[in-house]
């Protein structure tokens, strides 16, 4: 399990390293700040996103079509995630935020358009296209988070948001599930 994890967090990196690339050979300027306000501000949007995603995590079992989407979840992520340490959770919360925020909602937005690249992103995440609702969801917040970086102009807001959420997913995933042979 610890393989897998470790191999999860090299391709977040791998991702972050792309969108650092992109940047530099485009000369893409990104404002990125990190001061009070906008941890306050990514904080309080941290938990409005928990109360939406959580919210849509339990009702959203009582519907058909989003079975293939808890079935991915249930039987790829949420096992590695049972084995996981607080090291682990933290470096690929903080890793997966700052890598994905920064290519697929930040460095694609002007060329793709953001809502496609969340779209593209969702999809990518699933391992055929029976995860399309979860997909939708990912558009739907990657054009939550463009609306943030456009009212901000601070890529750290959208990231730490990102990253915040991730964590707080990982750590309720962790303990409140046994482990395996439990």
């Amino acid at each position: 399990m610890a393989g897998v994890l470790r191999g999860l967090v090299a391709g977040e990196l791998a991702l972050g390293i792309v969108a650092l690339v992109w940047a530099l050979r485009s000369d893409t300027d990104i404002p990125y700040r990190v001061d009070v306000r906008t941890v306050v501000l990514a904080l309080g949007l941290t938990v409005a996103l928990a109360i939406l995603n959580f919210g849509f995590f339990f009702v959203g079992r009582r519907f058909e079509f989003t079975r293939h989407v808890y079935a991915f979840f249930d039987d790829e992520i949420f096992p590695l995630l049972r084995e996981a340490t607080v090291v682990d959770i933290i470096i690929l919360a903080a890793v997966a935020g700052f890598s994905e925020e920064l290519l697929f909602r930040g460095m694609l937005q002007p060329r793709m358009g953001l809502i496609a690249s969340s779209l593209l992103f969702g999809l990518l995440h699933g391992p055929d296209y029976k995860l399309w609702p979860f997909a939708v969801w990912a558009a739907a917040v990657g054009a939550g988070f463009g609306l943030v970086y456009r009212e901000t102009q601070n890529m750290a807001v959208p990231m730490l948001v990102h990253a915040f959420y991730d964590g707080l997913a990982l750590a309720y995933i962790r303990w409140t599930t046994p482990k395996a042979g439990t």
